[in-house]
């Protein structure tokens, strides 16, 4: 006796910390864990976010070049130690300094951490 394909039905049941999707012989399994580099990441993205955000109600053009002012705590300090670069070239800042010197300010939470931003036009 043999099994054949209809006789049988796959079911794909995720485990603990995983997604799974599947799309006809496609099948894709995603890691949800979050590691320090990931939360890292998305600090640094958040802030470019917040950043562009403030550059706009400022009435800054899209080409302005500025100083930037981010203030720190554990949230803001890992995320530009690894991404200060990528966040100086999108916010087109040139420089990063103190942010409470800056003309414009904001303040936001980032991951549950009280959070200042500032910049001005160079």
């Amino acid at each position: 006796m043999a099994i054949e394909p209809i006789d049988a039905r796959v079911k794909i049941v995720p485990c603990k910390g995983f997604s799974v999707s599947s799309d006809g012989h496609l099948k894709v399994a995603l890691d949800l864990a979050l590691d320090d580099d990931l939360i890292s990441e998305g600090n640094a993205r958040e802030l470019v976010n917040k950043i562009q955000n403030l550059r706009k109600v400022s009435g800054l053009e899209v080409t302005d070049r500025i100083k930037l002012g981010i203030s720190t705590n554990p949230e803001t300090s890992k995320a530009l130690a690894k991404f200060s670069e990528y966040i100086k070239s999108e916010t087109l800042a040139e420089r990063l300094v103190e942010a409470e010197n800056l003309e414009f300010k904001q303040e936001f939470d980032l991951n549950g951490a009280k959070t200042f931003i500032a910049l001005e036009r160079l």
